[in-house]
């Protein structure tokens, strides 16, 4: 499965202003703020998620898929499945149209430890950043960056549009 904002306000831009923000990669300025700003939006759909339309898209015995809606706009997407003991949970966010968030947090089952936990930030469909299992920032010029952001588009596309419909 792959994972992945904008405030109402208008859509972000970044400057070349560096600093550090505790990770191994200097990011900018706004760029820093654009990740707290989404951070902010996440949390506050987590705090409100019982005010939001929860369709439940699929449910079984080890997996679902549930879609949440606010005022008839998709705010999230969350998933989870369990396969070989593993607990694994993605959810995406949308604000205005577009995938701001998503992280992916992988568990094993027996002893509650994290396997895998990524997060990646957008902008305007653009990925600006993306924390690794290591809590590190990926480069954004890296090959491994430039795919996993044309993969994340592309699939974050496809399901705001199939949830839409």
């Amino acid at each position: 499965m792959l994972i992945s904002f904008t405030i109402s306000q208008g859509l972000f831009s970044q400057t070349d202003k560096d600093i550090d923000v505790g990770f191994d990669l200097l990011i900018s300025t706004d760029t820093a703020q654009q990740i707290r700003e989404i951070e902010k939006f996440k949390e506050n759909i987590k705090n409100n998620i019982n005010n939001f339309q929860k369709i439940e898209k699929y449910k079984d015995s080890l997996s679902f898929r549930n879609v949440y809606f606010k005022d008839k706009v998709l705010q999230l997407v969350k998933v989870q499945q369990i396969d070989n003991k593993v607990e694994k949970n993605v959810e995406w966010y949308f604000l205005d149209e577009q995938m701001i968030y998503a992280e992916v947090i992988w568990i094993n089952i027996e002893t509650k430890q994290n396997i895998n936990h990524e997060k990646c930030y957008l902008n305007r469909w653009q990925m600006i950043a993306w924390v690794n299992n290591e809590n590190k920032f990926i480069d954004l010029k890296s090959t491994e960056f430039k795919l996993r952001e044309s993969e994340l588009v592309a699939y974050g596309k496809k399901m705001y549009n199939d949830e839409n419909r």
